[in-house]
């Protein structure tokens, strides 16, 4: 368990550690664009771009579909399966790769030239650029197989150490605009497909060097049944990512309907801040993923539900760890970031990361119930009740409620769904909810409720103080309760000794005591 934990641990801080080298280098590296490229030249690079980007969420599916098959495989330590579904995943995504080529370059000619507002000048240049995009798209979903292997070997640390470098080549390639002053934008489009391209190569290059157990030759005839499986698995992932989707993007357009485009402002701004924080969580969930697969691979459900009961518990602590101080010292962050805030987005934001905290009390569940496999039923039943916020959200919003109320609909369907995620995992293994419910409440939400509600008792005084050193003290005020809080609260014994034991272990290797 320990082993565990020490490699959870790594992987997680090498994800936020690329996650700040991705933050800096993209806010920094799009000023220079912007300004090399010019308004017109950088739009229609977005623009073009957007067309393949509506892709993002089947390549998530599939690389979601694809570790869930190899963890199997490993945790059975099955190597002929686990040969077996590598030799037919690499079939799959190379015949869903040159489909997409065909489909793409149909529908985005014809988009480019007919539907698109470009001006004709630019439709050629338009074309090459697309020609980029496209080549990125196929190659990325047939690098799939080979990210998704070092995954379900939780050698997360070198795709987070792959991606930093992804991210330093392309602010290198913003920069290397600077120097030339003609062909800017195919010297972007094609520098940023270089750069991409090396670091997949690089996912190839080190599964070759590190999983020498498996033969990397190209084995045309996959098995088809596997196939199929593979391909509905990722069909019924698909649904619900595209489900959260509209759900979320039609939230927008409902709130246009009932207040105009300056409400999309501030929900542009909420929804960047919700990713940020998802991705805090997520990130822990990434590097627990692989070992609860694998123990329902190995057949040990019980572990496996033990594995996803603690990865819901720490992401949500990880969550609220940053979410507090930022919903307490957000109307601080706003005037500092943006100076002039769009109005509504306060109270957005808030809602927003209160259903983002209620979300993650399920998370774990949610890859319990992926390992069993059985999604279908769970998927369309879970993504009917997620798009149901879209008419409750619009009959709200037309009987005279405040712009607020759509997001009170979303907070209330994301419990719906917490009941529902439990009782179908329930189904599946007889889950004890009644047990879930009562370690939730104990381990999970006391110690956060507890650190909150010593955090409320600072407001006053902290409030006196200017933007900058306000934030400041909010976030190590918040940091402290919150360590305590968990360490006391939302640990029990055997965690407490294991977190001590680890840190020993780490003070001695670093000290020499």
């Amino acid at each position: 368990m320990s082993g565990n934990l020490k490699k959870s641990v790594v992987n997680t801080g090498f994800m936020y550690g690329k996650m700040v080298v991705s933050m800096v280098t993209t806010f920094v590296g799009t000023r220079i664009v912007l300004e090399q490229l010019g308004a017109e030249d950088f739009g229609l690079y977005n623009l073009i771009a957007g067309i393949t980007a509506m892709l993002g969420f089947f390549r998530s599916s599939l690389s979601t579909s694809n570790q869930r098959y190899l963890s199997l495989a490993l945790g059975a330590e099955d190597n002929k399966r686990l040969q077996e579904v590598f030799n037919s995943s690499k079939v799959l995504h190379l015949v869903l790769s040159i489909s997409l080529i065909v489909a793409l370059e149909v529908v985005g000619i014809y988009l480019i030239y007919y539907k698109l507002d470009i001006p004709p000048n630019s439709t050629e240049l338009a074309l090459i650029i697309f020609q980029f995009l496209i080549f990125d798209i196929a190659f990325s979903i047939t690098s799939i197989p080979y990210s998704a292997l070092i995954s379900s070997h939780e050698d997360i640390h070198v795709i987070a150490i792959l991606y930093t470098l992804d991210a330093i080549g392309k602010f290198a390639v913003a920069l290397l605009l600077i120097f030339i002053q003609s062909n800017q934008l195919i010297v972007y489009a094609a520098g940023l497909t270089v750069t991409f391209t090396l670091s997949r190569m690089a996912l190839q290059l080190y599964c070759k060097h590190k999983y020498k157990n498996l033969s990397y030759k190209f084995v045309f005839r996959g098995n088809k049944g596997l196939m199929k499986e593979i391909f509905f698995f990722t069909g019924y992932s698909s649904f619900g990512a595209i489900s959260d989707l509209v759900r979320t993007q039609g939230i927008g357009v409902v709130l246009n309907l009932f207040f105009g485009v300056l409400i999309n402002a501030a929900y542009a701004l909420v929804l960047q801040i919700n990713g940020q924080l998802r991705f805090f969580a997520s990130s822990l969930m990434m590097t627990l993923n692989p070992q609860i697969i694998k123990a329902e691979g190995s057949g040990d459900r019980v572990k496996m539900l033990e594995l996803a009961l603690q990865s819901t518990k720490f992401s949500f602590f990880i969550l609220s760890f940053v979410s507090i101080p930022i919903y307490w010292q957000l109307p601080n962050i706003l005037d500092i970031w943006l100076k002039d805030v769009p109005k509504y987005t306060l109270e957005l934001a808030r809602l927003i990361i209160i259903q983002a905290l209620i979300y993650q009390l399920t998370s774990g569940i949610h890859t319990a119930i992926n390992s069993i496999g059985n999604i279908k039923k769970y998927q369309i039943i879970s993504s009917f009740i997620y798009l149901m916020t879209l008419p409750l959200g619009y009959f709200t919003l037309k009987a005279g409620y405040g712009v607020s109320s759509i997001l009170y609909i979303s907070i209330a369907i994301e419990i719906i769904v917490f009941c529902f995620r439990i009782q179908y995992l329930n189904k599946l293994s007889h889950f004890p909810i009644v047990d879930f419910l009562k370690k939730t409440f104990r381990y999970t939400l006391l110690p956060v409720i507890t650190a909150t509600i010593i955090i409320i008792g600072f407001y006053k005084s902290i409030s006196e103080l200017n933007q900058y050193l306000a934030i400041t003290v909010a976030f190590v005020i918040s940091s402290l309760t919150s360590i305590t809080s968990i360490y006391f609260i939302g640990l029990g014994k055997d965690e407490q000794s294991l977190l001590i034991k680890q840190f020993n272990l780490f003070y001695a290797k670093y000290t020499g005591i």
